[in-house]
């Protein structure tokens, strides 16, 4: 008999972290669950650590790094249960948080996926992520990160969810062929979510799945690695899923988004990843552009369907708020 819930959780020189993350997942109060652990080639014994201390977590390992979208679809590939989690290796789930998920899905016929509450571990009352954002600029983000956790207490449809701590259902990860790991890391779940909705899926926020959070504990909180993935993999989003309607309506507003990140990335002396990253994105827009053919004609939801869904404002909020300097996450900034 299959389990109720697949819980994968790809790792990557992550030992300081997984020994949580994984006593964590057994204490989770749901029954009949099948944790699978991805080890993507880790140098820091990682592996080891997993079979000797969780006899009962199925492992599999890579032998060569293949990146967490790549990690992702092995550990999708080997699920059996009907629902399938995601979850970093730097976090700590609630023992209630496969629990709240599963319910909300049992309950929610109509959703196809959910994202977590994922708090920082430093300050569990600061949000890294409730649920993504996909404004019209062509610009992903996360839904109230470093708010106060307490604002973010009512269920609600979001655009989608960060890979971070996200359950999904079977069907829609098969339907969508997997992450694409073409993205190696970063916006890979933006494109897994945007490619969701073109499908007609619909993403809900859980606020009762909480997950804490060693924000950037593997890879390093804007790490050169992340900012060159965010620039790249944003443009591979933003030409591979927008509608052409909305494609041609806002790319005046996505030119002016990358103007805003650009003076953000230089006023910090960061602009060399973020530039390398629109070059590569420039160098592979034959392949997106190929890929974009399929995604579209395959499409159910309207353009207008979509576009109901973008946020807007973000260029104004960012010029507003001051997103030219620098931002501190919250153990940078000591609470």
């Amino acid at each position: 008999m299959s389990p109720r819930l697949s819980i994968v959780v790809p790792t990557r020189n992550g030992r300081p972290y997984i020994k949580d993350c994984l006593s964590a997942l057994g204490d989770q109060v749901l029954d009949d669950v099948e944790v699978i652990v991805v080890d993507d080639a880790s140098s820091d014994g990682s592996a080891d650590a997993v079979l000797d201390l969780f006899p009962g977590v199925k492992l599999l390992t890579l032998r060569t790094q293949q990146g967490f979208a790549s990690a992702c679809n092995t550990g999708i590939r080997a699920a059996t249960a009907g629902y399938v989690a995601l979850l970093n290796n730097d976090t700590a789930a609630d023992p209630l948080w496969a629990a709240r998920l599963v319910e909300f899905l049992d309950n929610n016929s109509g959703a196809g996926f959910c994202a977590s509450r994922v708090v920082f571990h430093s300050a569990p009352d600061v949000v890294d992520s409730c649920g993504d954002f996909y404004a019209v600029e062509g610009v992903a983000g996360k839904i109230g990160h470093l708010e106060t956790a307490r604002s973010f207490d009512t269920p609600c449809e979001v655009f989608g969810a960060s890979a971070s701590a996200a359950i999904y259902r079977r069907e829609l990860l098969q339907e969508l062929g997997g992450f694409d790991e073409d993205f190696y890391l970063v916006h890979e779940d933006t494109d897994l979510s945007f490619r969701a909705r073109l499908m007609g899926h619909t993403c809900h926020f859980v606020p009762s799945a909480i997950v804490r959070h060693h924000v950037g504990g593997t890879l390093g909180y804007r790490s050169p690695a992340a900012e060159y993935h965010a620039s790249r993999n944003q443009e591979f989003v933003f030409l591979k899923d927008m509608p052409a309607p909305l494609l041609f309506r806002y790319f005046a507003w996505h030119l002016l988004a990358n103007g805003l990140q650009f003076a953000a990335h230089a006023t910090r002396g960061r602009a060399g990843p973020w530039l390398r990253g629109k070059r590569d994105a420039l160098l592979s827009v034959t392949e997106v552009l190929g890929k974009r053919t399929e995604i579209q004609r395959m499409a159910r939801a309207s353009p207008d369907a979509i576009d109901r869904v973008l946020m807007r404002g973000w260029s104004a909020d960012a010029i507003r708020r001051g997103k030219l300097r620098r931002r501190r996450s919250p153990a940078r900034a000591g609470g």
